[in-house]
């Protein structure tokens, strides 16, 4: 088990190892969680922006032969072989 003593200002240093083990470094932000008693500390991950684009290339293989039967170009054979 490792320990910590927090100064008079709150602050804690933690461990280097589990600052490696987390992948901190300096000025990331930490969550508290709390469950049934036991309080865990997690880094904080930010929402990246392209989270609400997540789903929506499920249908480019059929996009892309659709274009392509309509102006003959030469992807379709690649549009095929995507397998999303």
């Amino acid at each position: 088990m490792l320990t910590a003593k927090m100064t008079s200002k709150g602050q804690v240093t933690i461990p280097k190892n589990v600052r490696d083990r987390l992948g901190l470094s300096q000025g990331e932000e930490l969550q508290f969680c709390e469950e049934k008693g036991v309080f865990y500390i997690q880094k904080s991950v930010k929402k990246s922006p392209f989270d609400k684009w997540v789903g929506h290339l499920t249908q480019l293989p059929q996009l892309l032969r659709i274009i392509c039967k309509t102006d003959n170009c030469c992807f379709s054979n690649r549009a095929s072989n995507l397998h999303l």
